[in-house]
């Protein structure tokens, strides 16, 4: 007949030992600031590229709003603007793609160290 072993501790043992294990050990409590409140207020946001293509007679009341609300103008959004002006000759070599373009036209690019590769989306 198998001999039965004894436990370390007896039952009423075994009940104190858990309660002065709960009891003692002070509440531990969870950091009380979600993390992702912490990466908003705490990192920087990343920069998106934009650019702005436009003909000489555009209307830039819309372009100068969104230039004052960029990083350059120290403005809350964060996107840096470049305006191009498709009439000058650097224009041209930017936009030189062989389609029909309705001008102003706005392209924005993903920050740089997202690494996200997007593709082009027809105008409607």
């Amino acid at each position: 007949m198998p001999r039965r072993l004894r436990p370390l501790f007896s039952r009423p043992a075994r009940v104190l030992v858990i309660l002065l294990f709960f009891g003692v050990i002070p509440d531990i409590h969870a950091c009380n600031v979600p993390v992702f409140r912490y990466a908003l207020e705490r990192w920087p946001a990343d920069v998106y590229q934009a650019v702005v293509y436009h003909q000489q007679q555009a209307d830039l009341r819309a372009i100068d709003t969104l230039l004052g609300a960029s990083v350059a103008d120290r403005g809350a959004a964060n996107v840096s603007v470049t305006i191009v002006d498709v009439a000058s000759a650097a224009g041209k070599s930017m936009t030189a793609q062989g389609e029909d373009q309705v001008f102003p036209w706005l392209e924005i690019y993903y920050p740089a160290n997202a690494q996200v590769i997007a593709r082009r989306a027809n105008p409607p």
